[in-house]
């Protein structure tokens, strides 16, 4: 993750990182189904390379996570759930 993390790497991404984490674990506790923090533009893909920062993170159920892997999909936010089946 070293190498994804660019020099201007802030305290706002930080923050957002954080926060995404913690909004994973509420999530998981609330729902009865593990959440986890996904990068949208995965940091190591055949056909690109996201960054560690806030605009590339979205929280979204494990299952749905472990199904995209490292592949490049849904990349806008919230755009996950027009493939999510729930399962």
């Amino acid at each position: 993750m070293r190498a994804a993390t660019p020099g201007w790497f802030g305290e706002f991404d930080r923050f957002v990182i954080e926060e995404a984490h913690a909004a994973a674990r509420r999530r998981t506790a609330a729902n009865g189904f593990e959440w986890e923090v996904d990068h949208m533009v995965p940091l190591k893909c055949p056909t690109a390379c996201g960054l560690h920062v806030a605009a590339n993170i979205q929280v979204i159920p494990k299952a749905a996570n472990r199904a995209k892997a490292n592949r490049l999909i849904y990349t806008e936010p919230l755009q996950w759930l027009d493939f999510y089946d729930g399962r």
